[in-house]
C-alpha cells in the first residue's frame, strides 16, 4: 500500500500544479479606487495538502469594459490594441507553506494614475508558482463610473 499511496501523492501534486488547486486564496482590501490612490490588501493562502513553494503573492487589477459581453466581443480583445488594461503588483516575495498550512499576508499597492473611469475594475490575489497559479475570484473594486 505504501507504493500506491506514494504514487497517489505524486499524481495529486502534479495535478494541483496544472489546475491551480495547490492552495486556496482569499483576499480583502481597504481603500477607495481612485487614480494613484493606495489600497491596503490582506490575502490568506492555505495549502490544500502539499507543500507550496511560491515565487510570490501578487494582486492583479483588471479593467473590464463590459462584464456581460459575448464570446465574440471577448475574442476581439485579443487583437492588438483592443485588450482590457491589466496590472499586477507584488505584495510579498518568495514564500513556502507546509502541507495544510495557512498564512496571511498584508501589503498595499497604488491604483494606476491613468485608471479609466468608464471601466469596471476587478481585483484578485494570486500565488505565483510553477504551473497554473492558485488565485482568488475576481471581485469588483470600482464599478464603471465610480472611480474617484
Amino acid at each position: 500500500m505504501g507504493v500506491v499511496d506514494a504514487v497517489k501523492r505524486g499524481l495529486k501534486g502534479a495535478l494541483d500544479a496544472v489546475t491551480g488547486h495547490a492552495a486556496v486564496v482569499d483576499v480583502t482590501w481597504l481603500g477607495v479606487a481612485a487614480p494613484g490612490a493606495r489600497v491596503a490588501v490582506r490575502a490568506t493562502v492555505t495549502s490544500t495538502g502539499g507543500a507550496v513553494a511560491a515565487a510570490g503573492l501578487m494582486v492583479d487589477l483588471h479593467g473590464e469594459d463590459d462584464l456581460d459581453e459575448g464570446l465574440l466581443d471577448k475574442a476581439a480583445e485579443l487583437l492588438p490594441g483592443r485588450a482590457d488594461p491589466e496590472y499586477s503588483f507584488e505584495i510579498v516575495g518568495p514564500f513556502e507553506l507546509t502541507p495544510h498550512q495557512c498564512k496571511t499576508f498584508e501589503g498595499e499597492f497604488a491604483f494606476p494614475a491613468d485608471m479609466d473611469a468608464s471601466r469596471t475594475w476587478l481585483l484578485r490575489a494570486r500565488v505565483a508558482m510553477p504551473g497554473h497559479d492558485p488565485h482568488s475570484a475576481f471581485a469588483i473594486v470600482a464599478p464603471a463610473g465610480m472611480v474617484g
